[in-house]
């Protein structure tokens, strides 16, 4: 994280998790019908184009390492995260 955040982000790497990140999308609509009938559903009940379906590439495309590096060095400069564990009992009376 420190690297990234430092600017140290393979470009190649980085144009394939891209491409990646979109097969995966495309896979995902296709294999997994819940995605598909919440495309579905919200163009009927919203009269959301599925077209909209379309500029998700665009979107991923957009993203630049500068991008990345920006949103990781906001992360590292946040204040580190507080979590409580609770006995499993506590959970479930």
């Amino acid at each position: 994280m420190q690297k990234i955040a430092e600017g140290n982000i393979d470009q190649d790497t980085f144009n394939k998790s891209i491409e990646a990140l979109i097969k995966d999308q495309e896979t995902s609509i296709q294999n997994n019908i819940y995605i598909a009938q919440s495309y579905a559903n919200s163009a009927v009940i919203y009269r959301s184009p599925l077209s909209r379906l379309d500029n998700r590439p665009a979107l991923y495309r957009a993203v630049t390492p500068a991008d990345i590096q920006q949103v990781q060095t906001e992360l590292l400069a946040g204040s580190p995260v507080k979590m409580v564990l609770y006995p499993e009992e506590a959970a479930n009376p």
